[in-house]
């Protein structure tokens, strides 16, 4: 994917490519999948599975790897952003720790600083 965006005096140019290795479930759909929410709002708390998976040293099953190259006024950037996938006996290692959490009597769970609720 290729985009031009005419910023300032001259254009930036945007190159994104993405691929995939492995199988298995982003955070984001983990955390849908176990009711995991955010505290101030119903998203998914992602942030929540990726310090539980540091915390019990999961290695991802699978990778999205997307690069993305900037170029602008001569110069060029380059990004890779890696989004980490979980296999099914991971996510039952992740789900074993968020319900050991225990609820506070205003409904919130707190695991690694990380403040969420459950549905």
């Amino acid at each position: 994917m290729k985009r031009k965006i005419e910023r300032y005096t001259h254009p930036l140019i945007t190159e994104v490519d993405t691929s995939e290795t492995g199988s298995g479930y982003f955070c984001e759909e983990i955390a849908e999948m176990l009711g995991v929410l955010n505290k101030t709002n119903d998203n998914p708390n992602k942030k929540l599975i990726k310090k539980i998976a540091e915390f019990l040293d999961l290695k991802p099953s699978g990778y999205r790897e997307s690069e993305v190259y900037n170029s602008s006024n001569g110069g060029i950037g380059y990004h890779l952003h890696q989004k980490p996938k979980y296999s099914v006996e991971q996510i039952e290692l992740i789900k074993r720790v968020i319900q050991a959490c225990d609820v506070s009597p205003k409904g919130y769970c707190k695991f690694e600083g990380v403040t969420f609720r459950k549905r």
